[in-house]
This record gives structure tokens, C-alpha cells and sequence, in this order.
């Protein structure tokens, strides 16, 4: 936040000190300055930083063997759990048909687990990863129609039936849009029967309009992309950290990891302002910066 420097000064302080130090030191800590200097600690998978500090734990001549064994078995069971979850989303992926029948999206289920993962790792929201996954494929796949495949006219239908939610509005949508929507509307209708069944909460209202606002800017940005225009910085990012789909993933997970959903919680997540607002902006850009450097990648080869 603006004013908050603190943080920043005491990074830059520790980081010149810790490389000062990396030609003083044994070979082992100074393994351990590096992955300490090479991405911050807030930047990392917890779960995947788990077997690094396994393996070095291990070359430490004061470790506790018992210990270190259940970090092992702890960090084996768990893979188990993320194992089966990719067979469930494997499956239902495959049930789904969208693969087969939208062969122009992409198929990123392996990272959107990946994902899922590194928002929520613990074993026991299991469910919940699954969920994520699901949606965050959704998002994938409806953002390659809005971006490379769709007409205006389709995705102008298209947003309509979501923002009526109805469905005999797939009567109106191309064959392949048809798929698309009944994926969404069974799978978010789903996950909101489960939130009715468990919680007794009616959460439908809510996922219906995230994902209504998400796809408003889909349809946005396609027709500045027909009309090549190019918004000012500003404009682009008042939608960008909506298409960012950062408002859409947040109430996902927090209704999906959550025991108490909570009323004030929700119309929170909702408003798209504050910590939402600035997590969209985060992910928006650093999406950007990754498309681009895989365009550059793509080029230069």
C-alpha cells in the first residue's frame, strides 16, 4: 500500500547483507541464502518448497530423523490426495465432452489443479481444489471463445443468457456455445446445491452475477479488439482486473473453503473494491507479462 515502505527497506537491507555474506559461508547455508534471495517467501508454493527444505533438512548434521521422516510421509500423502484429485478433474473433464467438441481452447487442467493448489493446499480441502479447478478450466475455455473463436453476435448472446441465467436461453446459442453454457450452468448450479445442502446458504444469486460482470468484460475487450482500438492505461485496467477473473476465483474459494460462510464476507468479495480490486489488478497484470513474454518466446523461435 501507498506509505507502507517499511517492508521494502527491510527486504533491500537484508538482501544486500545476505549477498555480502554468500562468499563467507559454508556451501550448505549459502544453498540456503540463494533460495532465500531467489523469490521471496510470499511468492512461493508452500507445497512445493516442502520438498527443497526436506532435502536440505536432510544434509543438516543436527536434524531430527523422526522428524524428518514424517515430513516425508506427511509430504507423500498429501501428493496421494493431489494424485486423485487430478484423476477426478481428469474424468470430469472428459465427461464434459468440451475437449473434444471446443478444440481450439486450451487444455490447462494440469495447471489449473496446479493452481487450486497453491491457493488452498491443505489435504482436508480436497473438495474444494477440485471445485476450483473445475472453475478456473471454465474461465480458461470461455475466455479462448470470447478471445479467438466467438462472433460478437454469439458473444453478445452468449452473455445474455448468462446474465438471465436461464436455461432455455441455450435454444438461442450455436451448437458449440450450447456445450459451453450447460457446462458452466450445471457446474456452477452444482457447486451452489452443495453450498444450499451443507451450509444453508443461497449462494446462486452471487455466482451467477460474478460470472454475468466477467463475461460483460469478455465482450468488452473482444470489441475493442474488432474495432482495433487500444483504451488508455486506465480504461484498460477499470476492466482488466475484472477479466482478470480475480473476483470470480476469490468467491469460489471462499465459499468453497469456508465452514461459516459468512453474509458481510460475501458482499464484500462482491464490490470488487479494496484487497479484491488490487488482487485482479496483481493478476492481470502479471498475466499479461507472461503472455508477452511467451508471444516474444513464441517470435524469437
Amino acid at each position: 500500500f501507498d506509505g507502507e515502505n517499511i517492508l521494502d527497506e527491510g527486504r533491500e537491507f537484508t538482501n544486500i547483507h545476505l549477498k555480502n555474506m554468500l562468499g563467507q559461508v559454508d556451501n550448505e547455508t549459502g544453498k540456503r541464502i540463494g533460495h532465500a534471495l531467489e523469490l521471496p517467501l510470499y511468492h512461493k508454493m508452500q507445497r512445493v518448497d516442502t520438498r527443497w527444505n526436506i532435502e536440505m533438512y536432510d544434509k543438516n548434521n543436527e536434524a531430527n530423523h523422526v522428524l524428518h521422516t514424517m515430513a516425508i510421509l506427511d509430504f507423500n500423502m498429501v501428493q496421494s490426495v493431489y494424485q486423485q484429485e487430478l484423476q477426478q478433474v481428469s474424468r470430469w473433464w472428459t465427461e464434459i465432452g468440451l475437449a473434444n467438441k471446443l478444440s481450439f481452447a486450451r487444455n490447462r487442467l494440469m495447471e489449473c489443479l496446479f493452481w487450486a493448489i497453491g491457493m488452498v493446499f491443505e489435504p482436508q480441502h480436497s473438495k474444494g481444489r477440485t471445485e476450483l479447478t473445475k472453475v478456473a478450466m471454465l474461465i480458461t475455455v470461455l475466455d479462448d471463445v470470447y478471445d479467438v473463436y466467438g462472433s460478437l453476435q454469439e458473444l453478445e448472446q452468449f452473455s445474455d443468457a448468462v446474465e438471465r441465467w436461464d436455461i432455455n436461453a441455450v435454444n438461442y446459442l450455436p451448437h458449440y456455445m450450447k456445450l459451453a453454457f450447460l457446462a458452466l450452468y450445471n457446474t456452477i448450479n452444482s457447486i451452489a446445491y452443495d453450498t444450499l445442502k451443507e451450509q444453508d446458504y443461497v449462494i446462486i444469486p452471487q455466482l451467477q452475477k460474478v460470472w454475468a460482470d466477467l463475461f460483460k468484460v469478455f465482450l468488452q475487450e473482444a470489441k475493442w479488439k474488432s474495432e482495433k482500438y487500444i483504451p488508455k492505461f486506465d480504461e484498460y485496467m477499470s476492466y482488466g482486473c475484472i477479466s482478470s477473473s480475480g473476483a470470480v476465483l476469490l468467491l469460489h474459494a471462499y465459499i468453497l473453503t469456508t465452514q461459516n460462510i459468512r453474509a458481510e464476507a460475501v458482499e464484500y468479495l462482491m464490490q470488487n473494491q479494496g484487497l479484491v480490486q488490487l488482487s485482479g489488478d496483481i493478476f492481470r497484470l502479471a498475466n499479461d507479462l507472461g503472455s508477452s513474454k511467451m508471444m516474444g518466446f513464441k517470435q524469437y523461435r
